[in-house]
């Protein structure tokens, strides 16, 4: 997850998707593991801070991330499930 200042150029650029704040919906089942660095989850009500060890599981949940002023690194495994649509 880049840093916040460069998120902010692609997010202005335009990314297929998400809205100019970065929202998104993945339509799948996420599993993301921090590896690095810190993250903030975004969601439609309130925001989650992550350290390093924590993990997430999104079911075509609503969000964005923000990394700050440091870049982070997850890893994710992503399935979609016969029910999501």
């Amino acid at each position: 997850m880049p840093k916040d200042e460069l998120l902010a150029v692609y997010l202005q650029q335009g990314i297929p998707g998400h809205d100019a704040q970065g929202f998104h919906r993945t339509g799948t089942l996420d599993l993301v593991l921090l590896l690095e660095g810190r993250l903030r989850l975004l969601l439609d009500e309130g925001e989650v801070v992550l350290e390093p060890g924590d993990v997430v599981v999104q079911r075509d949940t609503n969000h964005a991330w923000r990394a700050g002023d440091d870049p982070a690194r997850c890893f994710v495994v992503v399935s979609r499930p016969e029910d999501l649509p």
